[in-house]
């Protein structure tokens, strides 16, 4: 068995709208986008995790958002008694936004505007949870 192996992968939710106001000759990088992520260990299984990411645009912090989106998906690994949990986020963190991104991208192409690529995700929100137990606000 490979140290950390995911085995499904469910979009909980995929909510795209396109905005009509977007100007496409405007600012096209302006989207803020809240992240939202966490884990949980099975009580009966110790090699077995899920893990949560949620991404959804910030409109009013954005300037000139083509899309509005909510994105939330569920992974279902299983990881090796070796890999700490420190280990499993940060490699969990990365398998879910790279499949949300490729997901958003998917959905926006079909939209009015070009299709939506997601920037880089901040490593530290795969961490956020695990030092106070709650996502930043």
């Amino acid at each position: 068995m490979p140290p950390l192996q995911i085995h499904k992968l469910f979009y909980i939710s995929q909510d795209v709208f396109a905005l009509g106001e977007f100007d496409p000759d405007g600012e096209t990088s302006g989207t803020v986008v809240n992240i939202s992520f966490d884990i949980e260990q099975s009580p009966e299984n110790k090699e077995t995790w899920n893990a949560f990411l949620s991404i959804e645009s910030n409109i009013d912090k954005s300037e000139n958002p083509p899309y509005s989106f909510k994105l939330e998906a569920m992974g279902l690994f299983t990881c090796s008694a070796d890999v700490d949990e420190k280990a499993f986020r940060g490699n969990a963190f990365q398998m879910l936004g790279g499949s949300m991104r490729e997901r958003l991208s998917m959905l926006t192409a079909a939209g009015p505007w070009p299709a939506f690529l997601l920037g880089a995700m901040p490593m530290s929100k795969a961490w956020e949870t695990m030092v106070t137990g709650e996502p930043e606000a």
